[in-house]
């Protein structure tokens, strides 16, 4: 149960990137990517604990 509840963070934190690096310098795209990828550094703390 706990590998598979660590995966799920996983999907948001790629999303993010991806929002980054196709946001072209675009802020609101880079805001929504940090955003995500935050979201998901806090999601992954919350299931090691």
């Amino acid at each position: 149960m706990a590998a598979g509840s660590a995966g799920l963070p996983f999907i948001p934190f790629v999303v993010g990137l991806g929002a980054i690096f196709v946001s072209g310098g675009n802020m609101m795209y880079m805001i929504v990517g940090d955003a995500l990828v935050l979201l998901a550094g806090i999601a992954f703390l919350k299931v090691l604990k």
